[in-house]
């Protein structure tokens, strides 16, 4: 090629000639071209630049073998800047938003946090890990992220009472949706794709006052009761101590170890964070509004509290398999083991619904349909459950319903029970577990601190 210009050059064509340009297109510089106009020698070693900056992670090409127009001879990639794919839960699309920051660790570089910026939610659901992908635009000059890092991944949304707020900063820019790094206090162009600026407001956030909007109220995911589309919390009732009142409120998203409430309770109202169970179920025993009824139906006097409290011999054995069944949960979520914990939790599911159909006192009933009601909703998003995370918080849920009804019907297990406390466990609010083994067995940390906790009650057979 650079021999048929040469040729071309001699013969009088000018240099704006179509060898020229073909030159150029084949990779050559200006300055290259004019050095071979000037030397009038073919160069057989030619440098071939790359049109871009960055890295080779590819290389396809190897010396003496034929290029074909549209062959790919090296890989580049700029790693300055890089991509962070991450899978969301479904419960937790509310509150993602772009423009979000994301902080994140890799096990590659411990005792390091990276930081980057929501840029993509995809419109569709992955329907066999029930995720949504989320695309994170990360900074990264030093190239200490390489492709292919497994992450993990914080998202934090600022709520504001009633709807998201935005970050101060964004507050009045315009963005570009491909690039979020570049922030503007007018309309225009992006300056790295030329593509127009958008109103952050039109990608997902609300344009509040931060400051003169109130933070969300939130109670504790303990407190309420959820009986399927009702939820209620047990209210105290101001200057009479040891008096609660059943409330029916409306819950937002879960946040965490927490519940947005929407409506049904006021700033400074306090609720009863544990025991809200064995309170309901008093409450139905005594023909009293509960969660499972909320209307008041006359009924007769009870009998003595501890008659109401028994059950059936059918219905005492139904709740002993749920202790065994709990047992074979717990000792697989200590073990890290999530496929065991998946097993046993559908089979806690199938014990729970043949009690759940057990005839027995009309008064003992409803507590035992409400019980049933929440470990079928616990148990299920356990059985499924993606990570040891989630199945860990479920059976948090499921150690309390089933400490509740343990000690509510004083079940004797079939073997002799600890009841233990972690004051560490999700972020130190702490949590209670039982387990058939004298040794410590944490299931909420598993191998990380297997012996973490301190027993605090033995039930025996």
């Amino acid at each position: 090629m650079q021999a048929e210009y040469l040729i071309a050059r001699q013969s009088g064509t000018t240099t704006n000639s179509p060898g020229r340009e073909r030159l150029l297109l084949s990779g050559l510089t200006e300055a290259q071209v004019q050095t071979l106009e000037r030397t009038g020698q073919p160069q057989l070693y030619v440098d071939v630049f790359s049109p871009l900056r960055g890295t080779v992670i590819e290389k396809q090409g190897v010396e003496g073998m034929y290029i074909e127009t549209g062959f790919s001879i090296y890989t580049i990639a700029d790693l300055a800047r890089v991509w962070l794919m991450l899978e969301a839960y479904e419960s937790d699309l509310p509150w993602l938003r772009y423009g979000q920051p994301v902080s994140f660790t890799v096990d590659a570089q411990p005792g390091l946090s990276f930081t980057g910026m929501v840029t993509f939610i995809s419109p569709v659901l992955n329907t066999m890990t029930r995720t949504v992908s989320v695309r994170v635009n990360v900074p990264n000059p030093d190239g200490q992220l390489k492709p292919g890092y497994l992450v993990n991944a914080i998202v934090r949304a600022n709520v504001a009472a009633g709807e998201y707020a935005m970050d101060a900063t964004l507050k009045g820019a315009w963005v570009c949706s491909m690039h979020p790094e570049v922030i503007a206090r007018a309309p225009g162009k992006c300056a790295v794709c030329g593509m127009d600026l958008v109103p952050v407001e039109s990608l997902g956030y609300a344009a509040v006052n931060e400051a003169a909007t109130p933070p969300p109220l939130v109670i504790p995911a303990s407190a309420p009761l959820m009986t399927g589309a009702r939820s209620v919390v047990y209210v105290a009732v101001p200057d009479t101590p040891g008096t609660y009142e059943g409330r029916e409120v409306t819950l937002g998203p879960r946040a965490g170890e927490y519940y947005i409430v929407r409506a049904g309770l006021a700033e400074g109202e306090r609720v009863v964070v544990n025991g809200a169970f064995k309170i309901d179920s008093t409450a139905q025993i005594l023909a009293k509004p509960s969660a499972m009824n909320p209307e008041h139906t006359a009924a007769p006097a009870p009998p003595p509290l501890q008659q109401a409290l028994a059950v059936s011999p059918a219905l005492h054995a139904h709740l002993r398999t749920f202790i065994e069944a709990y047992l074979a949960v717990q000792r697989a979520l200590a073990l890290d083991d999530l496929t065991n914990a998946h097993t046993h939790a559908k089979l806690f599911l199938q014990n729970v619904e043949a009690a759940n159909t057990t005839g027995d006192a009309p008064a003992i009933q409803p507590a035992i349909a409400a019980a049933c009601t929440q470990l079928n909703t616990s148990l299920a998003t356990l059985a499924t459950a993606a990570t040891l995370s989630v199945a860990r918080q479920q059976f948090d849920e499921v150690s309390h319903t089933l400490m509740g009804l343990q000690k509510t019907y004083a079940v004797r297990p079939p073997v002799t029970l600890y009841r233990v406390h972690c004051p560490m466990a999700f972020d130190g609010r702490g949590a209670d577990w039982l387990q058939s083994e004298k040794r410590v067995m944490n299931p909420y940390f598993g191998a990380t601190m297997l012996h973490c906790g301190d027993i605090v009650d033995t039930i025996n057979p």
